[in-house]
């Protein structure tokens, strides 16, 4: 059982209270049947109700929205302080989720056999400001339930001497349905759009892995998945009790039915394992990834999105002593046909598309230390250095901003930032993200961690300070929105009962108050982010059953 509640840190000046909030509860059981010594059956259950607005509490940065000249002519100020923003209602974001699994052990021709199903409810319910400001334009509201079914059969054999394997079978259902409603302002005024559809996804995958020891310290480690992925779509204008797929097209509508798009993909792996002695390990490796293709009927296209594919290679070693571990590893991704949000020129407008765009390099270094100093301290470091960069991304979206005498309005074009010249928005433009920065990735992080710990007269106390750092990275595929290089410094001390049942804890987060941002974007209404929680802290106590 888990339950959290935060009351939110950015204000929302124009409904005077407080966004950003969040909550979880979660619960969880199990009960296990052993009919024998080598037989095992273990019933779970999930029930879950979360939720976080941040997300899509969006600021405005430096009051450039494309409404500036309506926001002038009411007397509205965008607030300049990143924990405020100005909407005309708070954004929501809740999910639902609750699921039942069942896992089956048991020794089958000297090896084990083991059976895993479950079946997952999401039901996830957003409502966001579109135009990001206190002017009554925009609002969208989104339900996009989802059923997740799996089956998976393994079995691990013996070892037959110097050899031994795993093979099994996978299979996935999942049905992703989209309920789309925008309104002109706030709720309850004129419905602007309706779009619903669903994805439903049939995919079933085998493997085998085999393992090869070749001398007492030489081990051959080689296996392959074979994946079989189909996707159904059906999208178009109407509410989830009205739509039905038909093949007729409305005049003027966008609309599909059953659209298909089947793949597979082989994807094999291979290391080689080198351990001198009980405590290092050296091995370098070469495997393929493969991410599932999709559609993406929120747009309302029928052109599918390919699965990307990536060619890994890996070389490292590990280090596992009594008194401190070290692991490093160099390593180089060759991505394929990303999938990225792309333009394209239609009708000589300018139309969003979920393609297979890009091309990447992805290689670095990394490595993690943790050591005891002795029986009280405890430190741990970590680094990595990502060169990431697009290979290829033709038609990538990049925004220029124009300015007018009566904003979007209309009027002329004026010199930005002069008397009477309002911002108006943003124009798309196409370029060649090659040589860019992919999204979200910083090329240096790190991380310092320390832990102190000792016996009390009653239970024990433990103390802990971590600090980590990112530099700079984007947040789109044409480096127009970056998050700030920054700190992140937390802190726990904590008493724990004799048994280890209980524990009582104070923390604090953020406590050198670092300004980061969790997600930022320029569209055609303007920039806009949204800011990460500032310095916090508080009593947390949990008990185990």
């Amino acid at each position: 059982m888990y339950y959290d509640h935060d009351d939110g840190y950015v204000r929302n000046v124009y409904l005077n209270s407080e966004t950003s909030q969040t909550f979880a509860q979660a619960y969880r059981g199990k009960l296990m049947w052993k009919p024998n010594d080598t037989t095992s059956v273990i019933i779970e259950g999930n029930y879950s109700f979360s939720g976080d607005s941040a997300p899509f509490a969006n600021h405005v940065p430096d009051g450039m929205a494309a409404l500036s000249y309506q926001l002038h002519t009411a007397g509205v100020t965008l607030p300049s302080n990143p924990y405020e923003v100005s909407l005309t209602q708070n954004p929501a974001l809740s999910n639902r989720s609750y699921g039942i699994s069942l896992h089956g052990k048991t020794a089958f021709l000297g090896g084990t056999l083991t059976d895993i199903a479950s079946v997952e409810f999401v039901k996830p319910y957003i409502s966001v400001d579109v135009d990001n400001t206190s002017i009554a334009q925009n609002y969208a509201y989104i339900r996009d339930p989802e059923t997740t079914e799996t089956e998976e059969l393994d079995f691990a054999s013996p070892k037959y001497g110097f050899f031994s394997f795993v093979t099994g079978a996978y299979i996935y259902w999942d049905t992703s349905k989209l309920q789309l409603t925008v309104t002109d302002g706030i709720p309850g005024a004129p419905v602007l759009a309706n779009i619903s559809g669903y994805v439903k996804t049939d995919a079933q995958a085998v493997f085998a892995e085999t393992n090869f020891d070749l001398t007492s310290k030489l081990r051959l480690v080689a296996g392959a998945r074979y994946s079989m992925e189909g996707k159904l779509a059906s999208a178009g204008y109407g509410t989830e009790n009205n739509f039905n797929c038909v093949t007729t097209t409305m005049s003027g509508v966008i609309h599909f039915c059953d659209l298909s798009k089947h793949w597979d993909s082989f994807t094999p792996r291979v290391i080689l394992q080198y351990k001198p002695d009980a405590d290092q390990l050296i091995y370098a490796s070469y495997s393929q990834g493969f991410k599932s293709g999709d559609y993406n009927v929120a747009a309302l296209t029928t052109k599918p999105v390919n699965p990307e594919t990536v060619d890994s290679y890996e070389l490292g070693y590990k280090y596992g002593g009594r008194r401190f571990t070290l692991n490093t590893a160099a390593y180089y991704y060759s991505y394929k046909n990303i999938q990225v949000q792309a333009a394209d020129v239609v009708g000589g407008a300018i139309e969003t598309l979920w393609e297979n765009a890009a091309q990447a390099t992805i290689y670095g270094l990394d490595a993690e230390f943790a050591g005891h100093l002795d029986e009280h301290w405890q430190v741990n470091l970590g680094f990595e250095w990502t060169h990431a960069r697009y290979g290829n991304f033709p038609g990538a979206q990049a925004y220029a901003p124009f300015w007018q005498t009566m904003g979007s309005v209309g009027g002329t074009a004026c010199t930005p930032f002069s008397a009477g010249c309002y911002f108006a928005g943003e124009n798309t433009e196409l370029l060649n993200a090659k040589g860019k920065f992919i999204q979200r990735t910083p090329e240096y992080s790190g991380d310092f961690g320390v832990t102190y710990t000792h016996p009390l007269p009653v239970g024990s106390v433990n103390a802990n300070l971590t600090a980590s750092y990112k530099s700079n990275y984007f947040f789109d595929a044409a480096n127009q929105t970056a998050n700030p290089s920054y700190w992140l410094v937390n802190t726990k001390v904590s008493w724990i009962s004799p048994t280890g049942r209980y524990t009582v804890s104070a923390w604090g987060k953020n406590i050198t108050n670092s300004l980061y941002y969790l997600w930022g974007q320029v569209d055609q209404t303007g920039p806009q982010n949204d800011v990460a929680p500032p310095a916090s802290g508080g009593i947390m106590v949990e008990a185990k059953f």
